[in-house]
């Protein structure tokens, strides 16, 4: 077997140098500069897991980069653009995204002020001054007749975004959408009681209980990873503290969210974690099920998961989303 393997012996040894020669700077990098590890991770990992690649587009003063893997089988049934999450990023749902169709379009952009899009000060970073943004993202884009998706916050923005450009999308699937900001959420009390964030934490406690809330399992990360992701996201945090102080002055109440979504007039899907913490399930699904009473609403509720569903259950999220645009699309190829 070692001669089919090897000629000899003596090929394997620089096979076993370089290994050496990469392994031993990863793991200094890994133990110095753990931020350099996952900068180099969400470099590479959409590429080589989803077929993604990274672009930007300037959209008046502002950069918006985004993911984008077109169709591999040569034609295109479904163009679908995802709005991830408030301190998330476009590399949240790549997983997700290797459970969509061969033949879908996908399009994952940086919210404003959000991973490699630009943070500009004293911009309108509230829910209309984004959905402008992104308005003129898809202009530069040429995107038209999308399946638009959101997770979060994103779904926010998505639902006011299918509201004002309806001509523009074909269905919405919202993820975990905050149609309510209750105290009763432990999230919420937090905030409303301290001013603290627990979406922007300054120490690893502080991560692990920004995870606590954010997903059902505990997720298992070394210190080392827990420090990498402290140091990418720190630098972010005016821009993201400008987008939350925005967005918490253009937040609807909860009738104005329901007149919301009940004036979308495509297909909407509403998905939420049976155990999220911060958009409470027994707090809104009932407005979800009284508003699909009327409007063409499908309402879903995933087992075993928190608020950050695309992420901790990719593949029973990308399952929901495939059925309801399979059954809202127009063309088939």
């Amino acid at each position: 077997m070692e001669e089919i393997l090897f000629s000899s012996y003596g090929a394997f040894v620089p096979v076993a140098v370089l290994t050496g020669l990469v392994a031993v700077p990863l793991g200094l990098m890994y133990l110095i500069y753990p931020k350099s590890i996952l900068q180099l991770y969400m470099k590479y990992y959409p590429y080589l897991v989803g077929g993604f690649t990274a672009k930007s587009v300037q959209v008046g003063d502002h950069t918006i980069s985004y993911l984008e893997r077109p169709s591999s089988t040569g034609c295109t049934s479904a163009t679908v653009v995802m709005f991830h999450g408030f301190t998330s990023s476009k590399n949240a749902n790549v997983t997700m995204a290797k459970y969509f169709p061969p033949n879908w379009r996908v399009i994952f952009p940086d919210m404003p002020a959000h991973g490699d899009s630009s943070y500009v000060p004293n911009s309108d970073y509230s829910v209309h001054g984004i959905v402008d943004m992104l308005h003129e993202f898809f202009m530069v884009l040429n995107l038209n007749k999308v399946h638009l998706t959101g997770q979060s916050m994103g779904s926010f923005v998505a639902a006011q975004f299918s509201r004002q450009y309806p001509d523009l999308v074909i269905s919405l699937s919202l993820l975990c959408p905050p149609v309510e900001i209750s105290e009763k959420s432990p999230f919420w009390r937090m905030y409303f009681e301290t001013g603290k964030n627990l979406f922007m934490p300054e120490t690893i406690t502080e991560l692990d209980e920004m995870f606590t809330h954010a997903f059902y399992r505990p997720l298992r990360l070394t210190s080392q990873i827990k420090y990498g992701i402290l140091d990418i996201m720190k630098p972010k945090y005016p821009g993201f503290a400008e987008v939350f102080a925005n967005m918490m002055k253009s937040r609807f109440s909860r009738d104005e969210s329901i007149q919301c979504i009940s004036e979308i007039t495509v297909p909407v899907l509403s998905v939420f974690g049976e155990h999220d913490s911060v958009v409470l399930l027994e707090e809104i699904s009932t407005y979800f099920y009284q508003i699909a009473a009327v409007n063409d609403i499908e309402v879903k509720i995933l087992e075993n998961c928190g608020h950050a569903i695309s992420v901790e259950r990719p593949r029973k999220t990308a399952k929901e989303i495939v059925k309801f645009i399979s059954k809202h699309s127009d063309y088939y190829c």
